[in-house]
Formats: structure tokens, sequence, C-alpha cells
């Protein structure tokens, strides 16, 4: 019944707002019931559930008062990372109703739908993803590859389920007669489960072990899951021994993944492991261009200028996908406001995610990781030697202390051989004038505090 309310209420909420800002902030909300006068929902970044909350979080609750429900506050929780993008603001193509018609384990729940946003052409290819791309092409255009066994290796945020929707995407186009199945992790469990508690678990193995084509995204989620993992182990076996290919997402190297079974970790490890890297300044650039080219359309009336991408791709922690996040958060609420959009407004609705994810960054953070980038001790870069080779380190790591730590000019130069506040500021400015005319430098700067940061 609260179901019911809530689709109410939405339409209510949808008749006082415009097409934009109901599409963009209340449409993906995903209810998920009501607990001690809470209404609680589920959304896809923590940014997006307290803006929600400051803006509309009263109209929510006077529209199920209106209802005849006793609500008193609005709730959220985080929803999983599998297909966050799918539920940010300005995602205004949300995953089509178009399952592959070949491609979906028999239960039932509804097959997975693939995201038709997630294609080799919004697909944004870098230094650190060139290899992988390459691989899941080859895959995606021939049907199976040897060896046959493919895993994608990589944090969040670096492209893997785009990777893997692609390759169903275009196997779907061009290889119509090949049973593709694409399952998140966590998917797989819960259909495992089902069929444990319908007791149709030979329909289930059955089902799983017809594909031509098996691919499992955040095969991590499955740590613990030990019943859920002999299960998946005894498809693989299967699917292996009749050369179909089989096709993983992990967010470490295999034999990294904690609460995973060896023999599973062992079989990821017998194929072909891809590793997508951190993205790099030039690739953050390059795919938020590509993403200013997909939805600036619906923007039309705000501009993101060259200085406002510069910092977003600078400043915004973590990877592509927080990127993402950002650059829509501005352009939805710059276009609800009806105004230009500047830089300080930016760094002024972006500062509280800055600031915690620099809140915990070290001076000897930064030490460490710049003498690892420049591949020289941690003594010689806050030592006294006046060479070329330790000089420029030192004042990158000063400069990047001021910009991600909370620590005075004099704290820092303390740390770096009791130095004068003066000369760290000397750092600051040379680093910021080769920040602008040295490309090397630039990208030194970006890649160390993005590692930092992330």
């Amino acid at each position: 019944m609260s179901q019911i309310i809530w689709n109410r209420v939405k339409e209510d909420i949808k008749s006082n707002l415009n097409k934009t800002v109901y599409t963009n902030w209340i449409e993906p909300l995903v209810y998920l019931g009501l607990q001690d006068n809470k209404v609680i929902f589920s959304v896809p970044a923590p940014f997006y559930g307290s803006y929600v909350s400051q803006q509309f979080g009263d109209m929510i609750i006077h529209q199920f008062l209106r209802h005849g429900v006793k609500v008193h506050r609005v709730d959220f929780e985080i929803a999983a990372k599998t297909n966050i993008q799918d539920k940010m603001p300005g995602n205004r193509t949300h995953m089509k109703d178009h399952p592959l018609s070949n491609a979906s384990v028999k239960s039932r729940e509804n097959p997975t739908k693939l995201d038709h946003r997630y294609t080799f052409d919004t697909f944004v290819a870098g230094k650190s993803n060139e290899v992988a791309l390459a691989v899941a092409q080859r895959v995606a255009n021939d049907g199976r590859m040897e060896p046959n066994i493919l895993t994608f290796n990589g944090k969040s945020g670096v492209g893997k389920t785009h990777l893997l929707h692609a390759i169903a995407w275009q196997l779907s186009q061009t290889k119509p007669d090949l049973k593709t199945v694409f399952l998140p992790a966590e998917q797989f469990m819960n259909r495992f489960i089902r069929a444990l508690q319908d007791q149709k678990t030979m329909d289930f193995k059955d089902a799983c072990r017809e594909p031509d084509v098996l691919i499992i995204d955040d095969v991590q989620f499955l740590a613990g899951k030990k019943g859920t993992q002999e299960e998946l182990l005894h498809t693989f076996n299967a699917l292996y021994e009749q050369k179909k290919q089989i096709i993983f997402a992990v967010n470490k190297p295999p034999g990294d993944l904690d609460g995973i079974k060896q023999c599973l970790r062992s079989r990821m490890q017998g194929g072909l492991v891809l590793d997508l890297g951190p993205a790099d300044a030039d690739l953050r650039r390059a795919t938020l261009k590509k993403w200013i080219e997909i939805h600036g359309g619906d923007y039309h009336d705000t501009t993101l200028s060259k200085e406002i991408q510069e910092f977003l791709v600078v400043n915004v922690p973590n990877g592509l996908r927080e990127l993402h996040g950002a650059m829509m958060r501005n352009y939805t609420i710059a276009s609800m406001r009806r105004e230009p959009l500047t830089l300080e407004m930016v760094k002024d609705w972006l500062s509280d995610d800055l600031r915690s994810a620099s809140q915990h960054i070290r001076i000897a953070d930064v030490q460490s990781k710049v003498s690892a980038y420049y591949e020289i001790s941690v003594a010689d870069l806050t030592g006294p030697n006046r060479k070329r080779m330790f000089v420029r380190p030192r004042q990158m790591a000063m400069y990047i202390c001021k910009k991600l730590t909370q620590r005075s000019l004099p704290d820092i130069g303390r740390r770096f051989g009791g130095r004068d506040h003066t000369t760290v500021m000397h750092a600051i400015r040379k680093i910021e004038e080769l920040r602008k005319v040295d490309k090397m430098i630039a990208n030194d700067y970006e890649t160390i505090s993005r590692d930092l940061l992330g």
C-alpha cells in the first residue's frame, strides 16, 4: 500500500515542479519503505540525498501527510555501486526496458537490462584503458576469443561496467544467434537464493550453463558467500569445458580478492586479466568533454567553461563516476537557479565534498607519494640537498601539502627540514606558475593529487 501512496505523492510533486527538476531529482528516488515515521529512499550518492532533503524534504513530507501517512522525516540509503550512474541527476536517458531477448537467466525476476548509454561509442580511450578496450571490442566482434576467460580489473569508477555493457550490447547487434547473459554478481546471488527457496535449483543451473557468453560484474560482492561462490564455480567449470566465453569484472587483481575462494580466484588468474588503471588528467578531460557533448543539450542554457572543466578535472576526488556526478550536479543546480555558472559557484557547491576528501591526508602521506612518484627517498625530499632532481619534487610536495592538507605554511616548512614559511610560499608560487606553462608539471600534480584523494 505504501508504494501506491508514494506513486500518488510523486504525481502530486510532479505537478508542482518543472519537468527537468522532477526528472533529475524526484524520479530517480527509489522508495524503500516507511519506518518509525520516516520515509526511506535509495539514492545514488551522499550529496544527492543531502540536496533532495534540503530542497524537497518538506514537500515530500507534506504530500505524505496529505495522503494520511504520518511522516516526520525523510531518510536516505546509498545505493549499491553497481550501475550507480543510472540514477545520477541529469541522466534523462534511463535504462531502456529492452533486455536482450537472448540475455536473461530464467527466473521469476526481470532479466537484467542493459544501459544503452554504455556502448563503445561513448567509451573514452586513454593510456590506462586502451588494452582493455581493444580486447573488449575484439570479443564483442568475434563472440569469443582465446583464452576464453577474461577478467577486467580496476577500482570503482574506471569503466569496467561500461565495457561489460558495451560487449553485451554489441553482441546483441552483431551476434544475435549467440545466447549472452549479463548479470551483476549480486543478481546472480539473489537468483540462486530464490531458486533454492523455490526448490528450482536445477532450472537455475541449466539456465546458467546454457549461454555462449556469460558476463558477471562486480564478483567481489560475493565475498563470504560460500554457497553462491560454489555455484558460480560449477557454472564456470561447465562453461569452460564447453569452450564458452566467460567475462568477469572485479575491483582488484583476482589474487587479492579477500573472501573469494582460492579455486575461483585461480580460475580468473588462469585467463586474461586486463587492468583498467586510474584515469590520468588527459583521460579525465577527454571523458568530461564527451559527457558535455552527451548531456549539454539537455541544459542548453548552462555552460561549463574551460576554467570550470579544468577545476573539476583536477579537484574532484576518486574516479570518473564522481567526476560525472559533480558535472551533473552543477548542470542541474545552475539550470534550476536559471543563472550563469561561475567558478566560484562550483567551488561553493562542491566545497563539502572536496573538504571531506582532503581532511584525512597528512603531510607524511604527501611526502611518501611524491618521493615514490619521483623515485627519490623521503630523506632527500626533506633534506638540504639543492640538486634540481630533489628541489622540484620538494617544491611539488610543499605545493600539494598546501592544496590538500589543513596544515599552515610554518607547519609544512617544519616538516621539510625545518624550512621557513617563506620557502614554502616560494615553492607554491613556483609550481603554480609552472602548472600553467609546463604540461609535465601539471600532469605530475594532477596524478599525485588523484592518487592521494582516491
